[in-house]
């Protein structure tokens, strides 16, 4: 948990949720708590591949105890 709460950018990545960055764990901002550049440019490239229009990404803050 420390390491990914001292971490530049967090990210999860899935079939189904395709690009999610990670903008807090237990309650502290990762980086400047703020969708980070890999992030967007990942949801970017996903967006192009799946023929979307909006590059859109889902933003949440994720607890590292599973609530996210």
């Amino acid at each position: 948990v420390h390491e990914l709460a001292r971490a530049d950018e967090v990210l999860l990545a899935s079939t189904t949720a395709d690009v999610m960055p990670v903008t807090a764990v237990d309650g502290r901002a990762v980086g400047d708590g703020t969708p980070g550049p890999v992030a967007r440019r990942l949801a970017a490239a996903m967006a192009g591949l799946l023929g979307r229009t909006d590059a859109g990404i889902a933003v949440a803050a994720a607890a590292a105890t599973g609530a996210a």
